[in-house]
């Protein structure tokens, strides 16, 4: 069965797996979900989570990015553009709400294909860490921390955190003592 969605490939986020349905945001507020057991496509649009920087060509040299993931089931969208604070937004019975200013501890790797969340993270909670575009194509593996309300520049260190093409994947339970 092929389902066709007709968007840009910069205005939507990554693809998400929460409860065995998955899901993706587009930056004009739609969240598509496809449930594979009944093989049906559905959407939701939401007025109040809508991102017109995206779509403007007043900031069209700036670089937007759409991320979204989930934390103990729940859907967490992030918005970045610019040297913006990245906007957080936690979707909770069937709304978005913004995330308090903290995360709450949560530490966030983000990248084009799929995003990982963690609790209390030694040195590096209440920070999200993403890939972000320059000219001429250049990536750089920044930070923003909510404690400082900052963005850290790259250092090469980190830059193993953010490969272009990387795909975080949390090991199944008994196999975590082999990955650590």
């Amino acid at each position: 069965m092929k389902f066709h969605c007709a968007f840009g490939p910069n205005v939507h986020s990554n693809l998400v797996c929460v409860n065995d349905r998955f899901y993706c945001f587009t930056s004009g507020g739609v969240l598509f979900e496809f449930d594979p057991a009944s093989r049906t496509l559905s959407h939701q649009a939401w007025d109040d989570v809508r991102f017109p920087e995206i779509h403007n060509n007043e900031w069209s040299y700036l670089p937007k990015e759409l991320y979204l993931m989930e934390q103990k089931g729940e859907l967490i969208l992030m918005y970045t553009y610019g040297a913006e604070k990245p906007v957080m937004y936690k979707l909770v019975s069937s709304k978005w709400e913004e995330m308090s200013s903290t995360l709450d501890g949560l530490t966030i790797f983000a990248s084009m294909y799929s995003s990982e969340t963690r609790m209390d993270v030694l040195g590096m909670k209440n920070s999200v860490y993403f890939p972000k575009y320059g000219l001429r194509n250049n990536m750089q593996c920044v930070s923003y921390s909510y404690n400082d309300a900052r963005y850290y520049p790259d250092q090469p260190e980190r830059r193993l955190l953010c490969p272009v093409d990387s795909l975080w994947i949390d090991p199944p339970p008994f196999l975590r003592l082999f990955c650590m």
